[in-house]
């Protein structure tokens, strides 16, 4: 299937647009990449309340809804379908601009008699006795083919009644998001450093994704027995990744970036391999976010001056922007100007 692809940012951009103009779009992609994450937050910035609604989980019947013997305005009585709780209606009151975004995930996980149903809502706003309101916007997910997760064609009716874009594992936005939730440094530096670690679908049970990484952080957080470590993460993203990031941390732990800036000496960096160098950088990046640099920039501009250029924009890609305007008030610091608009492009 070719499918217009974008990175996290690229994604968000497109699905406000839908979002503004109602019109349904299905976000494709592998697992624990963000999708969820997404629709909630455009929500949130848009003033919706989402409805997440997990259509793997449902039967066409559920969409019918119940049914209920009504009079009727000549004294007859009819057969009257009421909606569902999960679909919103004009009288929700949940929020008070009538808002909401339909949000049908693990859509083409769902049989074909459930994506009828949903086919019907898009189509028409309406299943059965079941009326869409008109300040509701659907908004749809799945995974694909290629991610072993069970999924089916979707119908070319349902196809052709939707935008379609695929998002595609994005670090950067990742990296941005985790230091603003205060996630561990070695969590986020090493994912960093072992970027084909971030998503990598190995076809076992657990594997390395954004969200699997995120899981694994809230699991370690405080433990320091490195074995019971070593094997929790081994339970999150793998046990691959696990050894990996057992071995980054041995290097990690040896960095002394104190007597950089303390002391201004500056280590070999031409005999030291990659995980060295990042981790040395990351780990002084790290101190910056904290200002722990204040009285020591001259000592910080002479170890960015011998480093290769790609570890200097990985140092100015992981301190705030606030961080960098507040540093380049020293002199020292001038030589750097060019890069840092190259990378706050």
């Amino acid at each position: 299937m070719e499918t217009l692809k974008g990175d996290f940012k690229v994604v968000k951009q497109i699905v406000s647009r839908y979002i503004d103009v109602k019109r349904p779009i299905m976000i494709w992609g592998g697992m624990g990449i963000g999708k969820s994450t997404l629709v909630r937050e455009l929500g949130e910035a848009k003033g919706y309340e989402v409805r997440d609604i997990r259509l793997s989980l449902h039967d066409p019947i559920d969409f019918v809804g119940a049914p209920r013997i009504v009079k009727v305005e000549d004294g007859s009585e009819v057969t009257k379908f009421f909606p569902p709780s999960f679909l919103p209606t004009s009288k929700d009151g949940k929020n008070k601009d009538g808002k909401v975004l339909v949000f049908f995930d693990e859509l083409n996980q769902a049989n074909r008699m459930v994506q009828a149903a949903a086919l019907q809502i898009m189509l028409d706003r309406t299943c059965g006795d079941y009326v869409l309101p008109d300040n509701a916007v659907i908004i749809a997910a799945g995974n694909r083919q290629t991610d072993n997760a069970f999924v089916q064609p979707l119908s070319c009716a349902l196809e052709n009644r939707m935008g379609h874009i695929e998002m595609e594992a994005s670090l950067d936005p990742w990296i941005v998001w985790a230091r603003g939730e205060k996630m561990m440094d070695e969590i986020v530096d090493f994912v960093q450093f072992k970027s084909d670690l971030f998503y990598k679908n190995t076809g076992e049970p657990a594997f390395p994704t954004p969200r699997s990484w995120t899981f694994a952080e809230q699991l370690i957080k405080g433990i320091t027995d490195d074995k019971l470590v070593k094997v929790l993460l081994a339970s999150t993203v793998g046990i691959g990744a696990a050894t990996e990031y057992d071995a980054w941390m041995k290097v990690y732990r040896k960095i002394d970036v104190e007597k950089i800036l303390d002391k201004g000496e500056i280590p070999d960096l031409q005999s030291k391999d990659a995980s060295v160098k990042y981790a040395l950088v990351l780990s002084i990046a790290g101190l910056v976010r904290n200002n722990k640099e204040k009285g020591r920039e001259d000592n910080l501009a002479k170890f960015l001056k011998i480093v290769p250029t790609e570890f200097q924009v990985l140092f100015f890609k992981n301190i705030t922007t606030q961080k960098i305007q507040k540093l380049l008030d020293n002199k020292s610091m001038e030589e750097f100007v060019k890069l840092i608009n190259k990378v706050l492009e």
